[in-house]
């Protein structure tokens, strides 16, 4: 049984078509398990962010602002968050906070306030490196959908470019604590 050139050929087609629609779906679930790391920690910040909150609220009885922005962010964004404005509003409760904290200097010195804060900057460390992490994928994913020969098996996939984790604009801006 004698293939021809014809068959032969489709047969490369083929797997060429198969290996560039396995690169481009590899691409795509690296970036969202990226992603989902993402949300975890994000999730961690806000229950470290709370349990400060839960600290701070033990030296002072009336900065319930901040602890009603924490759960207003955590109530707005449970269901399908947008990463990015959740971010920003983590960032807004982490400051609020902070400049709660300075009115308190007894506060500083408690050990479960230390401990947490150690945590919390463990945990922006992580994120910082996650966020890296997803750009890259982005980069990996939006390359495979956007260049030659797997552009075409993207597009037939109706794949489209996604965006990267940045920082809104007032975020970027220098934070201006008023006391």
């Amino acid at each position: 049984m004698e293939l021809s050139i014809g068959t032969v050929l489709l047969l490369i087609l083929a797997v060429i078509i198969t290996m560039l629609y396995n690169m481009v779906i590899r691409a795509r679930l690296k970036m969202d398990e990226s992603g989902s790391t993402i949300d975890i920690l994000l999730n961690k910040r806000f229950d470290l962010i709370t349990n400060l909150v839960e600290v701070v609220k033990g030296y002072t009885k009336y900065e319930e602002d901040v602890l009603s922005k924490v759960v207003e962010l955590r109530n707005t964004c449970h269901v399908k968050p947008n990463k990015n404005k959740y971010n920003e509003g983590l960032n807004e409760a982490e400051t609020k906070l902070l400049a709660v904290v300075e009115g308190y200097p007894d506060l500083k010195a408690d050990a479960l306030y230390l401990e947490l804060m150690k945590q919390l900057s463990d945990v922006e460390e992580q994120l910082q490196a996650a966020r890296r992490f997803y750009n890259a994928n982005v980069t990996n994913y939006n390359n495979r959908v956007t260049t030659f020969p797997s552009a075409l098996v993207a597009k037939a996939m109706k794949a489209k470019t996604r965006k990267y984790f940045a920082a809104e604009e007032d975020v970027k801006a220098n934070v201006k604590v008023e006391l």
